[in-house]
């Protein structure tokens, strides 16, 4: 276990997204299914599941439009909704999440990721978001 950087345990996360448009105005075509037929098979025995999904995108299989999908390709901090820690990762590989995190995207943000994880943001952030953290210790 590593203090300030995720340990790869050698999973995947499937992005089958609608497509997009980046930050240089390139169009990134959608992910279709049918090009990953194993992948296809799989997601199959999940359709009745995957048609009643709200956040589908054109097709069952396929997740909503994400108007922010390509700062998930950019530099980023990544940090969890809920945490008692505070633990603040610098992501400069593209990496995605398998739960509810946060991400702040931007240019030369190590430093800012070094200051988050500090003893000095930590005596701040207790002192000042008291409230919110009721009853949390660290």
């Amino acid at each position: 276990m590593y203090k300030y950087r995720a340990e790869w345990a050698n999973l995947y996360i499937i992005a089958l997204h609608n497509g997009y448009t980046n930050s240089e105005g390139k169009i990134v075509p959608p992910i279709y299914i049918d090009d990953y037929p194993s992948i296809k098979e799989h997601l199959d025995k999940f359709l009745p599941q995957l048609k009643i999904r709200t956040d589908k995108g054109f097709t069952p299989y396929n997740l909503r439009s994400c108007i922010y999908m390509d700062d998930f390709f950019k530099q980023k901090i990544i940090y969890p909704n809920m945490t008692k820690f505070l633990p603040f990762y610098y992501d400069e590989h593209g990496f995605f999440t398998n739960q509810k995190c946060f991400i702040i995207s931007g240019k030369n943000i190590g430093f800012l990721t070094a200051f988050l994880n500090s003893s000095i943001f930590k005596f701040c952030f207790k002192k000042v978001f008291q409230n919110f953290r009721e009853g949390q210790e660290n």
